[in-house]
């Protein structure tokens, strides 16, 4: 036990400000009207939400990484209802360009680390390149606030990851049935010893599937495809013994209708969210 205590005291010992309101700005980062107009936005987001969201600058972290500072935050300040859990925190660490969105247990499904790092990509960092920090800052705020609310729609993703693994088996089943076909095909014409045959099913498959220029494209590959297995007889046994992996009959392809000390109410984390430096 003594050793635990060793290796993570240190971990944690180092001091986060205490609780000035909603945005408790120790950077300097923002003018006072824009502080006021930020408090008032998130105390908005609390009245009609619940949530509780803060926003803290500093001007350089301690000796710790910016995640333990934001939990040791987080739990210090008590962001969140009590057994609701649902806070947010924001921290900006001006010096070392570093950004931190801390997410209470209760609101983990609602921005999950794959959005909080969207977030601090798309909205805020690209601002605090250009030192728009208030810019950045209320960017990022609407855009948690939406994610609160249920306004982003979550199923243009959703939807359209469905849609390429749709397309994706899709292709994989026409890629396979063609193999299976040619395999076939090319038994076949390596029996018959005739190179005509390769001609009319490459001409009926150019016209079934495109146009009398593709047939006629076809055709001709039908007809070298068929005279070099009926002249070098490859694979004739081979070939015929060939057996799928997939029996037709059993063919599985069918379709298929086929806050504590703090100002809030005491909300925990446990380490959810996402970083980002700039």
């Amino acid at each position: 036990m003594l050793l635990v205590i060793l290796v993570v005291k240190p971990i944690w010992a180092f001091e986060v400000p205490d609780f000035d309101g909603r945005v408790t700005d120790k950077a300097g980062l923002y003018s006072q009207e824009f502080k006021n107009q930020l408090e008032e936005k998130l105390a908005k987001i609390d009245s009609e939400t619940r949530a509780e969201v803060a926003v803290l600058t500093i001007n350089k972290l301690p000796d710790a990484y910016i995640e333990e500072y934001s939990v040791k935050v987080f739990e210090k300040w008590g962001i969140g209802k009590a057994k609701e859990d649902n806070g947010v925190l924001l921290v900006i660490a001006k010096e070392d360009r570093e950004v931190r969105i801390e997410v209470g247990y209760g609101l983990e499904g609602a921005i999950t680390d794959g959005r909080a790092g969207e977030i601090i990509r798309n909205e805020i960092i690209p601002q605090f390149k250009l030192d728009n920090y208030e810019l950045g800052t209320m960017a990022g705020v609407e855009k948690i606030e939406k994610y609160i609310k249920g306004e982003i729609e979550t199923t243009t993703l959703i939807s359209s990851t469905t849609n390429q693994v749709a397309s994706f088996v899709d292709n994989f089943k026409i890629l396979t049935l063609g193999f299976l076909f040619l395999i076939y095909m090319a038994s076949f014409f390596a029996r018959t010893k005739e190179f005509v045959a390769g001609g009319i099913v490459g001409f009926l498959l150019g016209i079934i599937f495109g146009n009398l220029v593709v047939g006629i494209i076809l055709a001709v590959v039908g007809l070298i495809f068929d005279l070099t297995l009926s002249k070098r007889g490859i694979g004739i046994n081979r070939l015929r013994n060939v057996r799928s992996p997939w029996v037709w009959k059993n063919s599985g392809w069918k379709s298929g209708k086929s806050l504590g000390s703090g100002g809030f109410g005491g909300g925990r984390s446990g380490g959810g969210g996402a970083s980002g430096k700039w």
